[in-house]
């Protein structure tokens, strides 16, 4: 599965306007590629991030990393710098200063047409455990499944990307 989230930053506030989504499985990284450049047509991006592991993996046939191929498809990604908490914590920040009305961080806005993306974040749930002493306390982790969009969410948050004279654009 290959996903992908543009995101703009407004000025002043830094708030993130997160509004336009391409996800999209079983096709050749060349094809992906092609299918965003196509979902991007007219939009300024100033940053194209991938994900830090899958963008280091070495396909199997021609030993290029996964970024390489992305950038040879006429896409400049770089691996997304997350930390080691995978961007958990800065996303944390912005999805509660959008609910907390006195929050000076910025906050996360979500189109309504990005469908998949509503869809995983309303199913996106902590992990806990199962037995042991700490049976029911959470993992402080998200279970991993059907996160893909999520996934592209938290990187860009991990940036605290902030605005610029115009607007930025971040996938």
């Amino acid at each position: 599965t290959t996903a992908c989230l543009w995101g703009a930053v407004e000025p002043d506030t830094n708030n993130l306007f997160l509004y336009k989504e391409y996800y999209e499985h079983d096709l050749p990284i060349s094809e992906h590629a092609k299918n965003i450049i196509l979902r991007g047509t007219g939009d300024y991006v100033d940053i194209w991030l991938i994900d830090p592991k899958a963008g280091a993996q070495k396909t199997g046939d021609t030993f290029k990393t996964i970024a390489q191929i992305y950038k040879e498809s006429g896409l400049p990604v770089r691996l997304a710098e997350v930390g080691e908490d995978y961007g958990l914590a800065a996303s944390a920040e912005y999805l509660n200063a959008t609910t907390l009305a006195q929050s000076r961080h910025p906050k996360i806005f979500v189109f309504n047409d990005l469908k998949t993306l509503q869809w995983e974040i309303s199913r996106y749930v902590w992990a806990f455990f199962g037995r042991g002493d700490l049976k029911g306390l959470s993992k402080e982790k998200p279970i991993k499944r059907h996160d893909h969009l999520m996934d592209c969410f938290r990187y860009i948050c991990a940036m605290r990307p902030r605005s610029r004279a115009r607007m930025q654009l971040l996938t």
